[in-house]
């Protein structure tokens, strides 16, 4: 079953070039807004941009068109145990590393990106961001996640993440930074504030 839609779109277009608007779009669990725009040429990529705010995101439904094996990352992912505090740089990115298969395919004819706004980024089961915004671009052969901020168990992250086609796999290239976390909303057994970076 295909995620489920609601919501009006206002679509304006001049040459090649289209413009897609709503002020409320039901996109399954998420209720977004604002402006796409989307540019093609023959012989040559799509560019998109845009501006867009939504109350919730995930890192399954980001991934979710290039991830052939979604549904069974998605529920690794939540398992999956995420102590940062306690320094373990493998489990947070295991947690936020769906087990699934990527492929580049749909984004051979992409160039551009978007910048999001968003009221919860679930990253898994047990770290999300709230209140922030982030800039997605897209390209033929890589996915990245620019610029991130928010607010994130009682302090405020930073950081970038970026997908790469290679060959015989994916590669990933990410950087994170938490200034002044609370350890123990963290899962850590350790209390007390700290800056973590992973």
């Amino acid at each position: 079953a295909g995620t489920p839609v609601e919501g009006l779109i206002d679509i304006a277009g001049e040459d090649s070039t289209w413009k897609l608007s709503s002020k409320q779009l039901v996109l399954g669990n998420s209720t977004l807004s604002g402006t796409l725009s989307v540019k093609t040429a023959a012989g040559a990529a799509t560019t998109i941009g845009g501006d867009i705010a939504s109350d919730r995101v995930t890192v399954t439904a980001l991934l979710g068109a290039l991830a052939e094996k979604a549904a069974a990352g998605a529920a690794n992912a939540e398992a999956a145990p995420a102590d940062v505090a306690a320094g373990s740089v493998a489990a947070a990115q295991q947690a936020v590393w769906p087990e699934s298969v990527f492929n580049f395919t749909p984004l051979k004819s992409i160039n551009g990106s978007v910048a999001v706004r968003f009221g919860v980024f679930d990253i898994s089961g047990a770290l999300s961001v709230h209140d922030g915004a982030m800039t997605i671009a897209l390209a033929p052969d890589s996915a990245a996640m620019s610029s991130l901020t928010g607010r994130t168990a009682g302090g405020r992250i930073e950081g970038a993440a970026k997908l790469t086609a290679e060959t015989g796999g994916v590669g990933l290239d990410a950087k994170f930074k938490i200034a002044d976390a609370d350890l123990a909303a963290l899962g850590s057994k350790s209390s007390g504030r700290a800056t973590l970076e992973f």
